[in-house]
């Protein structure tokens, strides 16, 4: 490429020529001029003539051979070498896009487009969206476990310019021994990464090879929802009300806490980390008796360590601004906070429920928070706690033996939503008091959906019987 230097040298116009497909029938004013075409081979191939190489302003009007158009560069200085940082066809877009460039290289943000890896290009890309406020710190800790998990591969280390689409279905391809979730959420952290690449000018839009990169198919079978039947979670219930049920003299939980929580979790259906970071001023109404849902428990960052191209992250638990749906709600301009009436179930024993547990979280000299549930040292009941104390407890009963890992505290939320449709409650109803939605509800729960239509057509039959209607008087 020539350049055609105006202004202060850092940015400056020229002219690009690719050579056509097919060449015009017509031959310029340069080559019908030209008398010596040894240079350029009688007009074959690519190689231009010094008349050709020079010409600036003709061949943008008409040009046989090459296709012909007006560029604009910027340059500058970044860490003594001279790059280009920014191209474009309109003088305009790429004097302001140098501008900004010239910002990043002053903060010493500027990506090196000949340099940058793809591991490096994406954890740019997940920290310039947490600082910028597009995701949240738990979403950001996620996405840097979905990095984790493609970093496996070899091609993170290589510049992002000469990635393949073949070397990037041959990773997702490496996948399929994954659940469908773990392979949905490394495509998305690709495809979002090119994409950012492609809004950056790292790459151009054709040469993306995420263009044509397929979504692979996971060789494991969807996992069912696994609720508890009504007898099993009468056992439960009946087990942790008992003298029999102990808690471990190691526990950070006591044990009236712990069986109060996980009655409530039966209760109200709400996932663990929302009923575990309830401030029993704000989020209780016993006047109108209700739970007011609108946060939730979620990792936060404590540190970010750099360990060469990776992020080594220190995390803690803390309470979330909304919960998990919320987030989705507000983008939407939609309450993000719902209400769990205490009717959902018998309303007086979840009241009394309720009220022991704050007298007893009222108590607790270190619950600064002011949370209804929270260890003995005032922190926050994590979902993982739960989870290991009623994998134990179902242990102990020998309820569901067959699941390879367990039972997990979530089977509270799967066990109230199947209560809810065995009791014909309408789906619409069940989305408002859990927070998920109708759509969500009928692909996660279709086989016990399935289940109640067969019981409700049982029904119609039963009364077409008792009615003495028929079809053949």
């Amino acid at each position: 490429m020539k350049k055609n230097l105006k202004g202060d040298g850092s940015f400056y116009r020229t002219i690009v020529k690719k050579e056509r497909v097919k060449k015009l029938d017509r031959e310029c004013d340069i080559c019908k001029n030209c008398t010596d075409r040894q240079e350029c081979n009688n007009r074959q191939g690519t190689k231009k003539c010094k008349k050709c190489r020079e010409c600036k302003e003709d061949c943008l009007k008409y040009c046989d051979r090459f296709y012909c158009q007006e560029v604009w560069i910027a340059q500058a200085t970044v860490k003594g070498k001279q790059k280009t940082i920014t191209s474009g066809k309109v003088k305009k877009e790429v004097n302001k896009t140098k501008r900004e460039k010239l910002v990043e290289i002053d903060k010493d943000n500027y990506i090196d487009k000949s340099n940058v890896t793809l591991l490096e290009y994406m954890n740019m890309v997940e920290e310039n969206k947490l600082k910028s406020n597009k995701i949240t710190e738990s979403s950001y800790i996620r996405n840097n476990e979905n990095i984790l998990n493609i970093a496996k591969s070899e091609i993170v280390n290589l510049p992002i310019q000469k990635i393949t689409t073949r070397q990037l279905q041959d990773l997702l391809d490496s996948k399929i021994n994954y659940s469908q979730s773990t392979i949905d959420k490394v495509y998305d952290e690709l495809n979002a990464t090119f994409k950012k690449a492609v809004e950056n000018q790292v790459i151009d839009f054709q040469n993306n090879p995420m263009n044509k990169v397929e979504k692979s198919i996971s060789n494991k079978d969807k996992k069912k929802v696994e609720a508890f039947e009504i007898e099993e979670q009468k056992q439960i219930i009946k087990y942790i009300s008992s003298e029999k049920f102990e808690i471990g003299a190691n526990s950070k939980i006591d044990k009236m806490t712990a069986i109060n929580l996980l009655k409530v979790l039966f209760a109200t259906g709400a996932r663990c980390g929302e009923i575990c970071s309830l401030d029993y001023e704000e989020n209780t109404d016993f006047e109108n008796e209700i739970l007011i849902i609108n946060a939730t428990l979620s990792k936060e960052i404590k540190k970010i360590v750099k360990e060469g191209n990776k992020n080594k992250i220190s995390i803690k638990v803390g309470k979330s601004s909304t919960t998990k749906t919320g987030r989705k709600k507000r983008i939407l301009n939609e309450s993000v906070c719902r209400q769990i009436p205490f009717y959902v179930c018998n309303h007086n024993e979840l009241k009394t429920i309720l009220q022991c547990q704050i007298e007893m979280a009222k108590a607790n000299e270190y619950n600064t928070n002011k949370l209804v549930f929270c260890n003995l040292d005032g922190s926050y009941i994590t979902t993982s706690q739960m989870t290991a104390l009623l994998k134990r407890i179902c242990r102990e009963l020998q309820i569901k033996p067959y699941l390879k890992t367990g039972c997990n505290i979530h089977m509270t939320k799967h066990t109230f939503v199947t209560r809810c449709i065995e009791n014909g409650i309408r789906i619409e109803i069940i989305s408002s008091l859990v927070g998920t939605s109708v759509e969500k509800l009928r692909k996660t729960y279709v086989h016990i959906l399935e289940k109640f239509k067969n019981k409700e057509v049982a029904n119609l039959n039963k009364l077409y019987e008792q009615s003495d209607l028929s079809y053949y008087m």
